[in-house]
């Protein structure tokens, strides 16, 4: 409504086909960059989400068959994957429930700190039958 009575009070040279043509285009070229910029934006964050999910579904299988090859070891190997447990589901609890940066970030340490204890262990368990040493001697899950 405010358009069209603007559109009596400007002087005619300003309301011609040529200025609205070049208005008309204007805002095309405007809206077009906003598409473009907010395209953008998406493919940015779903590369960004498409890359988390994919390292938490590396290190989840990795973590099963890290607790795999535990249970096969025997019972020698059941305080690791108790502490392997706690390990997880507090890290767990603690990105998904903590709203604060800070507070990820001791998690982070908390998490580093953990899975050091979990491979000192693994370190420290010595085989005692052929099958153990078979499972020491397979290659580390990085």
């Amino acid at each position: 409504m405010v358009g069209l009575l603007y559109d009596k009070l400007l002087p005619e040279h300003q309301v011609s086909d040529e200025t609205r043509a070049l208005i008309n285009r204007v805002t095309g070229l405007v809206a077009t960059m906003a598409a473009l910029v907010l395209g953008l934006l998406i493919a940015s964050a779903n590369t960004f989400y498409n890359s988390q999910k994919s390292d938490l579904e590396i290190l989840s299988g990795r973590v099963v068959e890290l607790d795999s090859m535990l249970r096969e070891y025997g019972p020698d190997a059941q305080p690791i994957r108790e502490l392997l447990k706690t390990t997880v589901t507090r890290v767990y609890q603690n990105t998904w429930n903590t709203p604060r940066a800070a507070e990820r970030l001791a998690t982070i340490v908390e998490m580093r700190a953990g899975w050091g204890t979990v491979g000192r262990q693994i370190d420290e368990v010595r085989p005692t039958s052929d099958a153990q040493k078979s499972l020491q001697s397979k290659p580390r899950i990085s």
